[in-house]
């Protein structure tokens, strides 16, 4: 800054710009956090009332295990937490609360029509469209037959 002194016009200052990005970070990482904490308990509430406990609890516990597997494999990769990883998630879990509910609807519509649970998952899993069926939602609806199943026999 003293090098450039003698070339500044007179009348002009400079000043340094002090750019707290980890603030601000760290403060929307709290606020994630604690809206992360409420929008789950919403969502398992909701679909406690409306599909029954056992599809509340499955969608929520699988909505509260791939937040904890993104941050637990971003901290393993070292990748940092910044404001765009956060609305990535954000849009993440949007999409994985929508598919599963889609799945789990569609897997007790199938069970009520009599098929057995198995075949009823993999029935629900296999009508969303091919996009979606890349995340994962078909085995997903496999893997959570027997939970769900449980509760119409």
């Amino acid at each position: 800054m003293e090098t450039l002194s003698s070339r500044i016009p007179l009348g002009v200052e400079l000043h340094p710009i002090i750019h707290q990005q980890h603030i601000v970070v760290d403060t929307a990482i709290n606020d994630f956090i604690i809206n992360l904490v409420i929008s789950v308990v919403i969502v398992v509430a909701v679909l406690c009332l409306t599909m029954g406990w056992r599809v509340g609890l499955v969608v929520g516990g699988t909505l509260l295990l791939t937040v904890l597997g993104t941050v637990f494999f971003m901290r393993i990769w070292h990748i940092e937490m910044e404001r765009i990883s956060l609305g990535a998630l954000i849009i993440a879990m949007g999409m994985l609360v929508d598919n599963a509910i889609v799945v789990a609807e569609t897997m007790l519509i199938n069970m009520q029509r009599g098929m057995a649970s198995r075949k009823a998952a993999g029935e629900a899993a296999s009508r969303t469209d091919p996009i979606t069926r890349c995340y994962g939602d078909r085995h997903y609806g496999l893997c959570r037959h027997r939970l769900i199943s449980r509760q119409y026999r």
